[in-house]
């Protein structure tokens, strides 16, 4: 992995304790310094993937356990923020081409995307066993495959409901839509 930069080359690797920025002089390839950057939790939690975003000046790690994404600065290593949602490990980040918007995927089955700006999550994936689907919002629009929906339930209080009655109301490929596109 590298980040762009006139001068350096930015490589970052992780692992079981840490997340390290290594840079590298373009001119003769050899290894300038090493960075260690404090991880989330690093202590508790390996760093499974790493990211540089396509302008190079920011690095997103996640790790296998926690449900935590990380984006530094790669610059100063500095910690800019955190991404939460997963339930469990994240263990794959990449960022969009133009870098405004950050993809995960984790060990609790979701796919999300994240808006790198705010840290806001965009939209969550679910895919099923049988093929079905559903994309939720975080204000609980949805869009689903043919059957997909018949996973939703929706709790009021302590009752828990099919999604039937409250269909019309959310399910919104529009909004969905709209929120893939960051509006």
């Amino acid at each position: 992995m590298q980040s762009y930069d006139a001068k350096w080359d930015f490589r970052a690797t992780g692992a079981v304790r840490g997340l390290w920025l290594w840079r590298w002089r373009k001119s003769d390839r050899q290894c300038q310094d090493r960075q260690t950057v404090t991880h989330a939790g690093s202590v508790r939690h390996p760093v499974e993937s790493v990211a540089f975003s396509p302008d190079g000046k920011a690095l997103a790690s996640s790790g296998n356990s926690g449900g935590i994404i990380t984006l530094w600065e790669v610059k100063t290593g500095k910690e800019v923020r955190g991404f939460e949602g997963h339930r469990d490990g994240v263990i794959s980040v990449t960022f969009s081409p133009d870098g405004n918007t950050l993809a995960s995927g984790g060990t609790d089955g979701t796919t999300r995307l994240w808006n790198v700006a705010t840290g806001k999550g965009l939209a969550m994936f679910v895919c099923f066993t049988d093929g079905e689907w559903v994309i939720l919002t975080p204000e609980g629009y949805y869009n689903a495959s043919a059957k997909g929906d018949q996973y939703l339930n929706v709790r009021v209080r302590s009752a828990v409901y099919g999604i039937e009655n409250y269909r019309a109301t959310f399910m919104r490929p529009d909004l969905v839509q709209a929120a893939l596109l960051g509006k």
